[in-house]
């Protein structure tokens, strides 16, 4: 990062249409920083409020915050535009959510979708039925922070998003992570949050084998970028959504420099395309198709089933075999120290038989 003094707290910058909701307890000191909105928007039928994760990385909160304080680059600009209309309560009413099983059909589950931060704290909403799924990259049996919570535009079940916006804060003086946040002119902010480097990752003088980040990890994408993410530089960030205090957050998995305008506005015609062509519509299914991917569904439940028997056969047989094995082993080892008593005992009967004769002759 650019060197530069560290200074006292001070507010981050706030746009329209926020709330300010302190991070305080978790290291986000008594800043005021301004926050998204809450995931409490009026609730339409089939919502539910999405719990608040605590990451393991989140302990590292509970330090006193400071800020780095830049003068942002006036020279960089946002180019804005009209905002899709934000779905009304109506909408929601006469929407079909379908199975878990259906969301591969979907056009948005496995998509980066090309999203506006003020879209993903007021219209991604998640769902009672769906609350405890986590995104496809999650750990299964598991929900932590870090695997990004399932959430729905209308009913579009989306996982993965991608926002361009100017970084206004970057905050790297937390031990485990970074936290950035995004303006995009659209009315709201939104924080990035990005793990750091293991510290037992860095190669040390006694150690002859050390681990190192992935080449293609979040942390070391941030760490070869670290000498251009100034306050002002334009990025286009992807990742999963989590939730710190009823509100939703990145969890950055990709993150790219916007070079010019020009990129920036192409990134802009391709969001609104994409909601003018998919999002403004609701997901519709046909029951033909419905009962083909229950089909597809149920055989892969099958294939996956057969496939863990097999697995679990061949592993009894190995056990098995490592049984067998050992008790030869051990048969073997028996006759042998066999043969060498027998061997040892006719020696002995030899030798004490020449040590008689011997005597007898002497």
């Amino acid at each position: 990062m650019q060197d530069s003094a560290h200074s006292t707290l001070q507010p981050r910058p706030s746009t329209t249409h926020h709330h300010h909701n302190n991070r305080n307890g978790h290291g986000y000191g008594h800043d005021g920083r301004s926050q998204a909105h809450s995931l409490e928007p009026a609730q339409p039928p089939n919502t539910l409020n999405v719990l608040d994760d605590a990451s393991s990385a989140t302990d590292a909160r509970h330090v006193q915050r400071t800020r780095t304080s830049k003068v942002p680059d006036t020279t960089a600009t946002t180019t804005t535009t009209a905002l899709p209309t934000e779905p009304t309560a109506s909408v929601y009413k006469n929407l079909t959510f379908y199975p878990a099983y259906c969301f591969p059909s979907s056009p948005t589950y496995h998509k980066w979708v090309n999203i506006t931060a003020s879209s993903i704290h007021q219209d991604l909403k998640p769902h009672n039925k769906f609350s405890q799924y986590t995104t496809s990259v999650g750990k299964p049996k598991r929900h932590v922070a870090n695997d990004g919570v399932l959430l729905f535009y209308l009913n579009h079940p989306i996982q993965f998003v991608q926002v361009v916006g100017v970084i206004v804060a970057f905050d790297d003086f937390y031990e485990k992570f970074w936290i950035f946040t995004l303006d995009d002119a659209s009315g709201s902010t939104i924080d990035v949050v990005c793990p750091k480097p293991d510290k037992d990752a860095d190669p040390g003088p006694t150690t002859s084998v050390s681990k190192s980040p992935e080449p293609h990890s979040p942390s070391a994408l941030v760490t070869a970028l670290l000498p251009v993410l100034h306050l002002g530089t334009t990025v286009q960030v992807k990742g999963t959504l989590s939730s710190f205090h009823k509100t939703l957050q990145i969890n950055l998995k990709r993150i790219f420099l916007v070079p010019s305008t020009a990129h920036e506005l192409a990134h802009i015609r391709s969001r609104n395309e994409f909601f003018r062509s998919t999002l403004s519509n609701p997901w519709a299914l046909s029951e033909r198709r419905q009962t083909h991917l229950l089909r597809q569904a149920n055989e892969d439940a099958v294939t996956q089933s057969d496939r863990e028997k097999r697995r679990r056969k061949r592993q009894l047989a190995r056990q098995q075999q490592e049984i067998l094995d050992q008790q030869l082993i051990v048969r073997q080892w028996e006759e042998e120290e066999k043969t060498r008593e027998k061997d040892a005992l006719e020696a002995k009967l030899a030798g004490n038989a020449l040590q008689a004769k011997n005597d007898s002759s002497s």
